[in-house]
């Protein structure tokens, strides 16, 4: 028996014993919890407290239970398809992976295996889960968690897209620190069918991917990258048709930018988060592309919300199920106010107003040292 293994093993019973914990506001008790689309999740990094998943209110955006993952940071969370488990990867020991089965009604850890890498994607309707490698995939079997097939060459993959209407998976995908562009991997014959290069060679060569988001019904990806050419470089949004196997469209934004479709594939919202830890320049805005009429324009401009603070940064952006909210982490010195610092926002998208704040937890100095590194929904078997 591996010393790997055995460690696995070890952690894999500590964590049967995590719990939904008490916040303040009363949980879902066992067996009643159940991450169910009246849900926001966030993924929350380590700094000074343990990171985790935070379960919150669709409504209000409080707390209803918690799962702490250690210092390892849970950037993706996937669930089964009957929506009464969830799986989740996060860092065990330094460069080490493990897959999480967590029973959604008891926030229980059930099963876990190491795997390569910090990232995951799946849905409700394929039977599997796609496991990244440092410089490939593999491919994982939802109901005995055993691997069917992989490739550990198949390039460096990241921001991977896996739409509902298709059995397929796009990613962004580099090779020999390359970006080549968006690739399309087919679930019936495990294979990469076509790549999609956003521009020619020679620009892509200085191309950073920052997101990628294919819109619900299949028709549309929509890539966020990086130019590190020039001084201070440049962030694209580029609209790639896949009927087509083109880009129709590129546009400016922050740099660094993520993206969220609306469940009607109709609009993709663009934050700024100013660079992230590069601390580019700053817009202070949330953009919006409209598909149809292939325009792109202000959703909202955070300093105009009457929060406090000078600092705006919109990080990462989630949109309901039925594309009436949506949820915005933001960072810098937003605070309400009454001083108390905002990392999560919920904003009609009707009325551009906030409608509910969520802020991160003070450890045990008063300081908050956390930040929010993903947003999910919580499962709906007929999410779009």
């Amino acid at each position: 028996m591996s010393i790997r293994y055995i460690e696995i093993l070890l952690l894999t019973i500590g964590f049967l014993f995590a719990k939904c914990k008490d916040q303040g506001v009363d949980p879902y008790g066992p067996g009643s919890f159940i991450p169910d689309s009246q849900l926001v999740v966030v993924s929350l990094d380590g700094g000074s407290n343990n990171a985790g998943l935070v379960f919150l209110d669709y409504q209000s955006l409080a707390i209803l239970g918690s799962l702490e993952t250690g210092q390892g940071v849970p950037f993706t969370l996937e669930y089964g398809s009957d929506c009464t488990k969830m799986y989740s990867v996060w860092e065990t020991s330094s460069n080490n992976f493990a897959l999480f089965e967590i029973e959604a009604a008891s926030l229980s850890v059930l099963r876990s295996l190491p795997v390569h890498h910090a990232f995951i994607v799946g849905n409700t309707k394929i039977p599997y889960l796609l496991a990244f490698y440092p410089s490939g995939l593999e491919i994982l079997d939802k109901s005995s968690l055993t691997s069917v097939w992989g490739d550990p060459q198949l390039g460096t993959l990241s921001h991977a897209a896996l739409p509902l209407s298709q059995s397929s998976c796009y990613f962004n995908r580099s090779v020999d620190a390359s970006y080549v562009g968006v690739s399309r991997f087919d679930l019936s014959s495990f294979s990469i069918t076509r790549t999609i290069p956003l521009s020619d060679t020679n620009r892509m060569k200085s191309m950073q991917p920052a997101a990628l988001a294919v819109s619900p019904d299949g028709k549309y990806a929509f890539v966020s990258a990086f130019n590190w050419t020039g001084g201070s470089g440049y962030n694209s949004l580029f609209v790639v048709d896949l009927d087509a196997d083109s880009v129709i469209g590129e546009y400016s934004t922050g740099a660094f930018a993520q993206l969220a479709v609306s469940p009607d594939s109709r609009y993709v919202y663009v934050t700024d988060p100013a660079g992230f830890f590069y601390q580019m320049n700053r817009t202070n805005q949330v953009l919006r592309y409209d598909v149809e009429t292939k325009q792109i324009d202000v959703f909202i401009d955070l300093r105009d919300l009457g929060f406090q603070g000078s600092v705006f940064v919109s990080n990462y952006a989630q949109v309901s199920y039925d594309g009436n909210e949506l949820f915005l982490s933001v960072d810098g010195d937003i605070r309400r106010m009454d001083g108390e610092p905002i990392h999560l926002l919920k904003i009609s998208i009707t009325t551009r107003n906030v409608t509910a704040t969520y802020s991160l937890p003070r450890d045990n100095q008063g300081s908050v040292t956390q930040q929010i590194r993903a947003i999910s929904l919580g499962c709906s078997k007929n999410q779009i």
